[in-house]
């Protein structure tokens, strides 16, 4: 079942720290001020595996800057930690699961770019304001690139507009006069980011 933003970092947080319980100290001094000890957190019997356990949904962004953010520091975080690109691939893959075969690489792309934010949310905003045609999406911003990843993927690619047109009820019009190829791959790039972000967002998208 698809997850939203929230529940997918709570769930990983509530696994990654059953299996950290021995570093559950040091994970606890990555949400406290430098000022401030982990004692002032506690209520009494509080430990502070406990702590950490009792974050919720609320708590989800800043589980993910702290981890997964671009200003984290990996450097003072676990070996087994995953990397915040291979992170956000799985949960955009989670978030979206029809089968046609260019997903897979245009949702890495969407997570190489999502890196590079707070929170995936950043990207997907940013992209709902320009779309492919401000440049921003490296991988179709030449014709030659979008002419040929249309050949590789063309059945696809085509049935994905045809399912999209049919769920709107109407043709998709290429208004801008856009080369066929470049287009259809703008279109899909797009419509499979909206995708993505109305599940993890449903309250923004």
């Amino acid at each position: 079942m698809e997850q939203t933003f929230e529940q997918y970092v709570i769930n990983w947080w509530t696994e990654y720290i059953e299996d950290h319980q021995d570093d559950s100290k040091r994970l606890m001094e990555l949400f406290i001020g430098e000022e401030e000890t982990i004692e002032d957190y506690f209520d009494e019997g509080e430990t502070p595996y406990d702590w950490l356990m009792a974050k919720g949904e609320e708590d989800a962004e800043e589980i993910y800057e702290h981890f997964f953010g671009y200003r984290a520091d990996h450097s003072i975080l676990a070996d087994d930690l995953p990397d915040t690109e291979t992170f956000l691939t799985e949960m955009f893959k989670q978030a979206y699961t029809e089968k046609y075969d260019f997903v897979d690489e245009l949702i890495e792309d969407m997570a190489g770019h999502a890196e590079g934010y707070d929170t995936p949310y950043g990207f997907f905003h940013d992209l709902s304001y320009g779309g492919c045609s401000s440049g921003m999406i490296g991988m179709f911003i030449y014709n030659s690139d979008c002419k040929r990843f249309y050949i590789d993927h063309i059945d696809d690619l085509e049935e994905f507009v045809e399912d999209f047109e049919e769920g709107i009820g109407e043709p998709v019009r290429n208004d801008k006069h856009l080369p066929h190829y470049v287009f259809i791959c703008w279109l899909c790039y797009e419509e499979l980011a909206y995708n993505i972000a109305r599940t993890l967002y449903p309250e923004s998208f």
